[in-house]
């Protein structure tokens, strides 16, 4: 889940917060949660903390657009024996001919 949330700050631009981001345990969940307080408290600038969090905004629309793979399970067994999600998003450069 980290290397969506890698993909999308390297989408915006901003990859060199994808180390803090994984330090302090942000991913997809997250994101959306994110408020220009806990950017701050990370480190982003002021001018880094508007572009993400117009991203977050756009991501946070989008992000109902979770869908299964095809089959009848709805979610990915990982190898941890987490379940992963699947996010297809147009801002994170979802495959062509999937919306």
């Amino acid at each position: 889940m980290f290397d969506d949330v890698t993909n999308w700050l390297e989408e915006l631009g901003l990859g060199e917060y994808a180390c803090v981001f994984a330090e302090n345990n942000v991913d997809l969940e997250v994101l959306p949660e994110l408020t220009d307080a806990d950017l701050k408290e990370l480190g982003v600038t002021l001018g880094h903390r508007r572009k993400m969090l117009k991203a977050i905004r756009v991501f946070s629309q989008v992000a109902p657009a979770i869908t299964a793979p095809p089959g009848n399970c709805s979610r990915r067994q990982h190898r941890s024996g987490h379940h992963r999600l699947r996010v297809q998003s147009r801002s994170m450069g979802a495959a062509p001919g999937r919306a």
